[in-house]
């Protein structure tokens, strides 16, 4: 093979390969963000014997789903990558700080309810 069959296979393949690049690093800082957010959960609830799996799933997810966002926004540019980059953001500090507003009695579970309107 020569050099020009080599690049135009490349090109017939159609794989963007610094937008796998984007999606590998993506990949492995929500792998990270998704630790933290275990590790801070963990902490939590063993300190204050508690199980509230709901909003410790809550905030692993949106943690993956924002360290998958950012670095894929940062390679593309494009306006939803960017958008799906600030609800993760926001969803994982708002499920992390309901998290602890349940376990450290800030936050009654009954208030939680009427903002869901139980």
């Amino acid at each position: 093979m020569d050099r020009n069959d080599v690049l135009e296979r490349s090109r017939q393949s159609k794989k963007d390969e610094g937008m796998e690049h984007a999606e590998l690093k993506g990949f492995k800082l929500g792998e990270q963000m998704g630790l933290v957010a275990v590790l801070i959960t963990a902490v939590i609830t063993f300190f204050t014997v508690q199980e509230l799996a709901f909003w410790a799933v809550c905030s692993v997810g949106f943690a993956i789903g924002f360290g998958e966002s950012l670095p894929i926004y940062r390679f593309t540019r494009k306006k939803s990558y960017l958008a799906w980059t600030i609800v993760f953001a926001v969803s994982v500090v708002i499920a992390i700080a309901i998290f602890a507003g349940l376990c450290f009695g800030w936050i009654e579970p009954a208030t939680i309810g009427k903002w869901w309107g139980r």
